[in-house]
């Protein structure tokens, strides 16, 4: 069996990047799978954590030496970060429009990644003799210098229609929900800018800087930390929104009638002036800050005032915001998928099953009964 030699440096790394690196492998499988909420931008952030965490994985190996103790890792079939780029922008144009869908046209985003992905398993997956030759020959080195070149254009160019993406005037996100897209994609673009100019670096000054690989690759496995760190607001959406209380307390009464008539009034602020029901992210955490209640008030409050629980208060006034968008004709300019995730609706099946519960019929059939 072979012996293995880590520096302690290196060892300290790898303890840190494997904590890191199997946490967002974790977390990539838990989004994935995840059936409650919008399962298309979870899936996206999904494989965004696990190309990152594959990459790091390649850096990682390279970095402390593993490549030349072992040398079935010296290729890897895991170079996917061309990927990168247009799953950043994918992720942010779902995550902000949930009543798109994926479309043919999205997979041209995946063209150049999906050429790198093929080059990246034939080779990763080929004989030690034939990454030798390669590798001799120069045509691996050529390769790798292709890859960064590419994946410095994908990112600017990524990086820019991302940041237009934000400013859509045509469309009004929620402030907390517009501050966390900015934060988000600020932090990644300056990453990977500092990620793609230690790249050029390099290739102007092809001289070995212990130091600087060590912080290359801090700056790689910060990109991965931020992203998995933000991945945890899909499960904690009150981290995004960090609302306080919008109105004043509830009275220091033991009269019920005017609890209940301080949370009807402030039940028809939320819902009927604001229209908190909008916001696809909302859960019970959420409406907690809201009203500036406890958990069990607020379902105490809804079941003795209003008779519902707080899913069946959220989903009347989503359906009921459905069918004034029908009673408008909106139908007629927007498929009906689009109506219901603009409702707040997270999911197609929980929208078509809410709405049949309450008109007793299917979208579809509803609006052919108009007709």
């Amino acid at each position: 069996m072979q012996n293995i030699e880590i520096p302690i440096i290196d060892f300290l790394i790898l303890l840190l990047s494997w904590s890191v690196i199997l946490f967002g492998i974790v977390l990539a499988f838990v989004l994935f799978f995840k059936q409650n909420g919008r399962q298309l931008s979870h899936r996206i952030l999904a494989m965004l954590l696990l190309v990152a965490s594959f990459f790091l994985i390649d850096q990682l190996v390279r970095l402390t030496g593993l490549a030349n103790q072992f040398n079935a890792l010296w290729v890897l079939p895991i170079h996917f970060q061309l990927s990168i780029p247009p799953l950043i922008y994918c992720y942010l144009k779902f995550k902000l429009y949930p009543e798109l869908y994926f479309k043919k046209q999205d997979l041209l985003h995946f063209i150049i990644p999906a050429v790198q992905a093929v080059i990246s398993i034939f080779i990763g997956c080929s004989s030690l003799a034939f990454k030798t030759e390669i590798w001799y020959n120069g045509f691996l080195n050529t390769l790798y210098t292709i890859e960064d070149v590419t994946f410095a254009v994908l990112a600017t160019i990524y990086g820019y229609f991302s940041f237009q993406l934000l400013k859509e005037k045509r469309r009004k996100w929620s402030a907390p929900l517009k501050r966390w897209a900015y934060q988000l994609l600020r932090i990644l673009v300056a990453v990977l800018t500092i990620h793609v100019f230690l790249m050029m670096f390099y290739y102007y000054r092809p001289v070995v800087y212990p130091l600087l690989d060590y912080f290359h690759y801090l700056v790689l496995l910060s990109f991965l930390f931020f992203t998995v760190w933000k991945a945890l607001d899909q499960y904690f959406p009150e981290r995004i929104y960090q609302l306080s209380p919008l109105y004043t307390a509830s009275p220091k009464t033991t009269t019920p009638d005017l609890d209940h008539q301080w949370f009807q009034s402030q039940t028809k602020r939320l819902f009927e002036e604001e229209q908190i029901f909008l916001n696809p992210d909302l859960n019970l955490a959420l409406l907690c800050k809201a009203y500036g209640i406890s958990k069990r008030s607020l379902s105490e409050y809804t079941q003795s005032v209003l008779g519902k629980n707080i899913n069946e208060l959220i989903n009347h006034y989503r359906v009921d915001y459905v069918l004034k968008c029908l009673a408008e004709g909106q139908h007629h300019r927007y498929n009906i998928l689009s109506i219901g995730y603009g409702a707040g609706f997270a999911s197609k099946s929980t929208f078509y099953r809410v709405f049949k519960a309450a008109t007793g019929c299917t979208p579809s059939e509803y609006i052919s009964q108009l007709n």
